[in-house]
């Protein structure tokens, strides 16, 4: 379980990439008897993601682990026409896209009709899009996935009910299985229900840390305080809890940027 699996680059909150190991038991928490998404045998995965991006984790391994079978998206370039037909031509059942991805998607009213499950995430997911989705295919199942490369992928997820107020935010949900989060403040302490605090990630899919960058891995994937012998991934990300217990993402503790996802 402890071995190395593989090293992926990310930029992550520096901007610089750096190589997360990620380790065995890190994928198996994320595919194997988890409580987000539903696998079967029967299922039709759609791999289009980049292998070197951490959602391929997901798409691969998720179908392996369970008996299911994975369609590879047949062109160099990903298109929504080329994603549509894809999906409906070979049944695919569960899908993963980008956020922005699933905005221009919904926005060209391409067709959902033969996926049963599709994630979301990489960035804050539109409400307006979701709602739009969920108009014209009342029977699918939307989620928004949220997690660090430095967590195996998910950490959080937040399957959104079928009658959602397209007003509010889309929560970024709770912990997946064998995970915790904790909400802490500048002193390491748990803030109280309604309050900013920085995302603290611990559990099975917290990574080994940064290949060859023994200081920035120390600043970065702590001790926990909490549970003795665990380790914690400190994101960067702020957010709170709502009233249900479902947490928020409320933006970075720095001044980092997204351009184009």
């Amino acid at each position: 379980p402890r071995h190395l699996a593989y090293i992926i680059y990310t930029s992550g909150s520096t901007g610089t990439p750096k190589g997360v190991m990620v380790e065995h038991r890190g994928v198996v928490r994320l595919v194997a008897g988890n409580d987000f998404v539903e696998i079967s045998p029967r299922d039709v995965f759609l791999n289009a993601s980049s292998p070197t991006f951490d959602a391929t984790t997901f798409e691969v391994w998720g179908a392996l682990a369970n008996g299911a079978s994975i369609v590879l998206y047949p062109e160099r370039h990903l298109s929504t026409a080329t994603l549509a037909q894809t999906i409906q031509d070979q049944g695919v059942t569960i899908a993963w896209m980008t956020a922005r991805l699933f905005d221009v998607y919904v926005g060209e009213e391409r067709s959902t009709d033969r996926l049963q499950q599709l994630l979301v995430g990489g960035e804050e997911v539109s409400a307006a899009s979701i709602r739009a989705c969920q108009k014209r295919h009342p029977t699918l199942r939307v989620s928004n996935g949220y997690g660090p490369t430095e967590n195996t992928t998910f950490s959080l997820c937040y399957s959104v009910p079928a009658v959602f107020d397209s007003r509010q935010r889309v929560p970024l949900g709770r912990p997946i299985r064998n995970t915790v989060v904790y909400l802490l403040d500048g002193h390491g302490q748990p803030v109280p229900l309604g309050a900013v605090g920085e995302l603290y990630i611990g559990g099975a899919g917290v990574a080994r840390g940064y290949l060859n960058r023994p200081e920035l891995t120390a600043e970065r994937f702590i001790a926990s305080s909490f549970v003795e012998g665990d380790r914690l991934y400190r994101s960067g990300d702020l957010g709170r809890y709502l009233p249900d217990g479902n947490l928020e993402f409320l933006g970075r503790n720095d001044e980092q940027v997204k351009i184009r996802g």
